[in-house]
This record gives C-alpha cells, structure tokens and sequence, in this order.
C-alpha cells in the first residue's frame, strides 16, 4: 500500500510527524485527536483514552480511529 492508497491517517515520517489527508501529507502543529480519544502529539508521543503512552517509530502510522499500522517494509527503503 503506498501513500497515495491510505487512508486518512497520521504518521511518522522522517522524524517528522505528518498527517495524510484526502491524499496529502502535511506536517502536524499541534496535537491530533483520534476518535477513540487517543491523542498524537506532534513529537510523536502518543496517549491512548486510558492514559497509556507510547511513541510512534519512524515509518508507522495511526488511522484517525485510533489504530495502529505497522511500518511497512517498502516505506522503510524510500
């Protein structure tokens, strides 16, 4: 699945966290909500609805329901 086939999601890109949106990526400022109640923190930090952390790593990525999707092989080699 490329960029261009994924859904709505935020992710971690070149260190940067970045939020895909209607086929775009852009850089997020500030912290994004999911519908599930976690909350992605613009350095990647993220805070599950019951207050657990964790940090996404270089080339994963969460759907706006509050998902997890693992980093795939080929966004690793680009």
């Amino acid at each position: 699945m490329d960029h261009k086939t994924k859904k709505d999601c935020v992710m971690m890109k070149d260190g940067v966290m970045m939020q895909m949106k209607d086929g775009k990526a852009t850089a997020i400022s500030s912290s994004v909500t999911m519908s599930n109640g976690t909350t992605v923190m613009t350095d990647g930090t993220v805070t599950m609805q019951n207050g657990t952390k964790s940090m996404l790593k270089e080339g994963e990525s969460m759907d706006m329901s509050g998902k997890m999707i693992p980093a795939h092989k080929d966004h690793m080699e680009k």
